[in-house]
């Protein structure tokens, strides 16, 4: 009974790590065309929606927050051009994803993309451009509080020179996050995101549940 027990439990491990591992790797490239600028952008990958839009805030050069992030809208927004996303925060403004001064936030802020998933996620990648050895990129995790306000925890700080691929922490689960810069120097464009899908837990419940049933009948030969 003990081996049957034992048989049981490994079937359930190996089915839950053989539906964690099948999962695809979906790539959205957000390069090509120049849609000019939006208040948000719309695109999907393996029947998962994403929506894209622009927002600012004001962090100084201890990471501290003087303003929240603010929602971009009207004539700024999301800027997709064929080099990648980047943010337009006012008629002045470039086209880049640009950090600005923490005393002038008005005409200069910090400007991020937030990135909204259909479903959650993992997060696996991320490709940034335009980069040069002075350009540092955040990204942090989102909680949306409601359509013009959110919550945004900081996770880490990057550099690197020219295109740069950025591998994230096994652990970036979610449905929102922020690619955000915040030093008046950064200048950068996102040129694609990769991500997986998360297992559906409940789908691994059942399967679970299911073989539970097959140990109470071996149980009871």
């Amino acid at each position: 009974m003990k081996n049957k027990l034992n048989l049981v439990v490994s079937a359930v491990l190996f089915l839950i790590a053989t539906s964690v591992s099948a999962t695809p790797i979906e790539t959205i490239s957000f390069l090509g065309g120049n849609r000019g600028v939006a208040e948000s952008f719309e695109f999907s990958s393996g029947g998962i929606g994403l929506t894209v839009s622009a927002w600012t805030t004001n962090v100084n050069d201890e990471q501290t927050e003087l303003m929240p992030w603010q929602l971009l809208s009207g004539d700024n927004g999301v800027y997709h051009g064929s080099t990648g996303l980047g943010v337009v925060s006012s008629a002045s403004d470039g086209a880049d994803l640009d950090g600005g001064s923490s005393g002038n936030f008005a005409s200069d802020p910090d400007e991020g993309l937030l990135f909204v998933f259909s479903e959650q996620v993992n997060l696996l990648a991320f490709t940034a451009g335009d980069l040069s050895d002075n350009d540092d990129i955040n990204f942090s995790r989102v909680s949306l509080l409601d359509a013009d306000s959110l919550d945004a925890d900081n996770l880490f700080v990057d550099r690197n020179d020219g295109d740069d691929h950025y591998q994230l922490s096994s652990d970036a689960f979610g449905y929102a996050f922020m690619l955000w810069v915040d030093g008046n120097d950064d200048d950068v464009r996102i040129a694609s995101l990769e991500f997986s899908t998360v297992p559906e837990p409940y789908t691994l419940l059942l399967l679970a549940m299911g073989l539970l049933l097959c140990r109470f009948k071996l149980y009871g030969r």
